[in-house]
């Protein structure tokens, strides 16, 4: 296709040279011709001469659009990694482009497969033929959006075949939006018709969700770790079931919960993170949750008689890791006090009082732990404090105070 200006109007013509069928819209005008005035006649007239001459052009853009795709494919198709390299060592490129970059915040695997789609038709076939590629998802949910991100999500799931599935789902305008009657469940509707191959499930759930979520029941046969919170951070009075019946779970963290509307398979569970929650629900949980080695509490308030404190100690004979993060005005003891941890390695505790070493001492005693790592974060430890924490824990190796 060749272009060249017209010597009697200056108007562009185009000359047919790559083999597009000429007709009368393939020239802008005609060299032998004189092109039309558009100066004379009715406005009406001229209303006309103008739409069917941006017709023409119109139609002239949409055939150099369709010409150029069809250059650009045969041009990819001479790239040297297409020539040189086979499928099969394309593919294991592809996965390594997916592996999350442990350096960096952001997650962009699930972005990988629509960028390596991108570059070539053949590149997209292996790229979409590839289900591991297809096995993370991660959904800034859109209220506006949600239906379009549902018709997406189907054909996202559908590429990732059997392969078990890592999920996050999140808010793009802020979760405080999601508290109405109205929010859409296109989105978590998709996810929950294919929860038998959830691995890992990491959601804000809004109160319009949980009728979604009851209908799981015990079809979560994959599903390994959970975290989960209201939306917005604030507490609902709902139950939360949806993951009691899960035989691999074995990591919980959950937020802004009252333990009683909790069900979770508490005696299989290794690692368990809670935040907001009473002194007596911390206890209340370590003692359901037999096999627990590593937990951490955030926010942690003072007793407010969800459950009776137990009057001897609880024991958890598997525990190695505690981290403790109390809010204004809570203290250790009440917690401290009621535990017997005969495996305790690390401990770590977020408080501003200042008596909190008689209170350790009196917890490795009872318990004849290993303790070899404590961290105190805002409290103000006296030196003779910390030598009499020293002399009574001769297995501590690491103390951190500030």
């Amino acid at each position: 296709m060749v272009l060249s200006v017209c010597r009697r109007c200056a108007t562009t013509i185009v000359n047919n040279a790559l083999g597009i069928q000429r007709d009368t819209s393939d020239v802008l005008c005609d060299a032998d011709s004189v092109a039309p005035s558009f100066g004379a006649g009715a406005p009406d007239t001229q209303r006309a001469n103008l739409d069917a001459e941006i017709d023409v052009v119109d139609q002239l853009i949409f055939k150099l659009r369709v010409e150029r795709a069809r250059l650009c494919k045969k041009r990819n198709t001479l790239s040297p990694i297409s020539l040189s390299l086979p499928p099969e060592i394309l593919s294991e490129i592809f996965l390594y482009a997916g592996l999350p970059d442990l350096s960096s915040k952001s997650d962009n695997s699930t972005v990988v497969p629509l960028l390596l789609g991108k570059v070539c038709t053949a590149w997209r076939q292996i790229a979409w033929s590839m289900s591991e590629l297809w096995s993370s998802i991660d959904i800034r949910v859109s209220r506006k959006r949600s239906d379009t991100q549902a018709a997406l999500l189907r054909e996202w799931l559908e590429r990732s075949g059997q392969r078990p599935l890592s999920i996050s789902l999140t808010s793009e305008n802020g979760e405080h939006t999601w508290r109405d009657a109205l929010t859409p469940i296109a989105v978590i509707s998709e996810l929950a018709s294919v929860c038998y191959k959830w691995q890992k499930i990491d959601l804000f759930l809004p109160e319009a969700w949980y009728e979604c979520l009851s209908k799981i029941g015990n079809h979560l046969p994959l599903l390994t770790s959970v975290m989960v919170h209201p939306s917005a951070n604030e507490f609902i009075p709902r139950s939360m079931h949806a993951f009691s019946e899960a035989p691999l779970l074995h990591e919980v963290s959950f937020s802004h919960y009252y333990l009683h509307d909790v069900s979770l398979p508490w005696g299989q569970l290794t690692k368990l993170k809670a935040k907001c929650i009473s002194t007596d629900e911390c206890l209340e949980a370590i003692q359901r949750s037999t096999q627990l080695v590593e937990c951490h509490f955030e926010d942690v308030y003072p007793p407010e008689d969800q459950f009776p404190l137990p009057p001897s100690p609880v024991v958890n004979q598997h525990l190695k890791i505690l981290r403790v993060v109390l809010s204004t005005g809570t203290v250790i003891a009440p917690l401290l006090d009621r535990l017997t941890l005969p495996s305790l390695h690390s401990l770590e505790i977020s408080s501003a009082e200042q008596s909190i070493c008689e209170t350790l001492i009196t917890l490795v005693e009872r318990s004849s732990c290993p303790l070899t790592r404590v961290k105190l974060l805002g409290a103000t430890v006296l030196e003779e404090d910390m030598i009499s924490l020293l002399k009574a824990v001769p297995t501590l190796s690491e103390m951190t105070s500030h």
